[in-house]
């Protein structure tokens, strides 16, 4: 990544006004239009989350809780700009981190230590670091989290105009560095603790599956669940600390997503067309208010997709590539000209797109199926031979294999069941093919090139600029 910082000027606000100059304006509005699409279907994504954990504690309908959150996080993402949107977000992160924190904690003792939670894990099948397996298909392998997740992060953490206007908007060069250093720790730290919570979860059920029992009927309930069973009536609020740190992620991550795509769209389609910013905060409300109410409006569509995790990367995956596959030939190609990049572009969007529309639209249809790794319900002391225990011995998992089993019917073409993690690869690999077939084609004349928007390190393959006139 850090090739590209040379390449960022602090005056700009976001990448596409330099790395993407070379290129004609319709390649400038790749990148925003892009962004834009991703988060009107990240954030219903994440509106959806604490809904659905609230249903779980309380039984409130899913329906009545995400327009009380929408609206709270609209109102202070409108009011607060991006100095109330930073504060918020990093008081939420720590607060949400400190609670899943507690909730490990009050997890190992109820499970019986640390140890035991390993124990339990290993005999479960549910630690495997190293899951060597170099097939694309499978879903989580060593090779499709190193791999996938770098293009992915890539394209997040150097592109991305939310990040690129976070970097920005701090002093110096120096403290836009320390800003990447300290976001990596800070990612590595959240990855560490939600990994280990889900050991954890799963130590705490290994003989008992609410899956299986019908305690719940998705996958993201078991978090509020377990939260309910741990704390039980020792530890009174220990529930509303956990809503509240779910509500704080939440919070916090539609505030960015919204604060970033308003001030985009305003910068690139609004304040070109406006001779003064007098309506500037104005506009800013606006834009909030309308994206907002849409997001809401997209909950709906979210709920029938596939997992939490799966389609916010899948949908990633589209966005990523597109944004990785343009940025790198402005980068790092002085020979693509803008028919390539446009060629690259389009062909990276659609091939992406059509892999994860195909794989959610077989996902809801039951054609591509995830049943899990072994459970069992031999521990339930609520069940009865009577009753339900039948029922529920039928809906345990037996899957013992490495890694995550994956269940796709031979009417699914292969390229939907490849592994989520992949999209963006894949639609990368395809767009910077593509364009450079075009490019070879349509040929690109290295002396127009102003190598301040290329990186140092291919700036000497660009032919020798006359000297200037005396």
């Amino acid at each position: 990544e850090s090739i590209f910082w040379d390449i960022i000027p602090e005056q700009y606000c976001t990448p596409v006004k330099t790395s993407l100059k070379r290129f004609s304006i319709c390649v400038h509005s790749v990148p925003i239009t892009l962004c834009l699409c991703f988060q009107l279907f990240y954030i219903p994504v994440v509106l959806f989350v604490p809904a659905l954990a609230l249903n779980q504690v309380t039984g409130l309908p899913v329906h009545s809780v995400t327009p009380v959150i929408a609206i709270v996080c609209i109102l202070y993402t409108s009011y607060g700009g991006l100095r109330g949107v930073s504060w918020t977000v990093a008081l939420q992160s720590v607060f949400a981190t400190i609670s899943l924190i507690t909730v490990i904690i009050l997890g190992c003792i109820k499970v019986g230590g640390i140890q035991e939670v390993f124990k339990l894990s290993s005999e479960g099948h549910r630690l495997e670091l190293f899951n060597m397996n170099p097939d694309p298909f499978a879903r989580n392998t060593f090779w499709t989290m190193t791999v996938g997740t770098t293009v992915n992060w890539l394209a997040q953490l150097c592109f991305h105009p939310g990040v690129v206007q976070r970097f920005v908007s701090v002093p110096s060069h120096t403290h836009a560095v320390r800003v990447m250093m300290w976001s990596g720790v800070g990612i590595c730290v959240i990855k560490s603790v939600t990994v280990f919570l889900g050991l954890v979860m799963f130590s705490y059920y290994s003989s008992c599956d609410p899956l299986a029992t019908g305690e719940v009927q998705r996958p993201g309930q078991l978090l509020p669940l377990f939260v309910k069973d741990i704390a039980g009536s020792q530890f009174h609020g220990l529930t509303g600390l956990f809503i509240a740190a779910v509500f704080s992620a939440t919070l916090s991550t539609m505030a960015a997503s919204l604060n970033t795509v308003a001030g985009t769209i305003y910068e690139d389609f609004i304040q070109p067309c406006c001779k003064t910013d007098r309506h500037a905060p104005l506009s800013l409300k606006l834009i909030v208010l309308i994206l907002g109410s849409l997001c809401l409006c997209l909950v709906f569509v979210v709920e029938h997709l596939g997992g939490v995790l799966q389609v916010a990367v899948s949908l990633g995956g589209v966005a990523n590539g597109t944004l990785l596959t343009l940025f790198l030939l402005g980068l790092l190609s002085p020979w693509t000209n803008t028919r390539g990049a446009v060629a690259g572009s389009v062909t990276s969007f659609l091939i992406s797109l059509w892999m994860v529309g195909g794989s959610q639209w077989n996902i809801a249809q039951g054609r591509i199926r995830f049943p899990g790794k072994v459970t069992s319900v031999v521990g339930c002391q609520k069940l009865t031979p009577s009753t339900n225990l039948s029922l529920a011995e039928s809906r345990v998992n037996s899957y013992t294999g490495l890694g995550s089993q994956v269940m796709v019917e031979s009417v699914v073409a292969p390229l939907f069941s490849l592994s989520y993690m992949y999209y963006a690869l894949v639609g990368t690999t395809a767009g910077l093919v593509v364009a450079a077939l075009v490019t070879a084609v349509t040929r690109q004349d290295l002396h127009e090139l102003n190598p301040d928007l290329l990186v140092p390190a291919v700036r000497r393959f660009l032919p020798p600029r006359p000297a200037p006139e005396l």
